[in-house]
């Protein structure tokens, strides 16, 4: 930017600014590619559930816009009492899509932490190359 502005470089300012585009058009398949490939792997994983699946992957759809559920938040999602909630986020975090957060016995909150981390992962990626998130 310096050099830009010193010397009067538009051409450098662009290609700065065009690879800027490019790298964050590469992060953002990459990230979507990850997303695509834990879904597969969570479809997959979900389906061993038994009669828990179809309300695992309602939630688990849930999660991927709000990654932080506890269990009166799945009674609400789902439309289901307490028991059945709790022993839905215990076989979620049995096959590692909820991690317990707070450590607490009651009012615990789970995060969908693969998804999350996803996210933390392209950040790095991003702010090692350079890019200002």
């Amino acid at each position: 930017m310096t050099r830009v502005r010193v010397s009067n470089d538009i051409g450098h300012w662009c290609r700065f600014f065009l690879q800027a585009i490019i790298d964050t058009a590469l992060n953002g398949k990459d990230t979507f590619e990850k997303i695509l490939a834990l879904r597969r792997e969570l479809d997959a994983a979900v389906f061993r559930l038994g009669r828990r699946a179809e309300n695992a992957q309602q939630l688990i759809r849930h999660l991927y816009g709000n990654p932080v559920v506890s269990v009166s938040m799945v009674e609400h999602i789902l439309g289901i009492n307490n028991n059945p909630a709790r022993e839905l986020i215990k076989s979620l975090e049995q096959i590692n899509v909820l991690e317990e957060v707070t450590g607490f016995k009651r009012n615990r909150l789970f995060i969908f932490r693969r998804y999350m981390n996803i996210f933390r992962d392209h950040k790095v990626l991003t702010q090692d190359s350079g890019l200002v998130e």
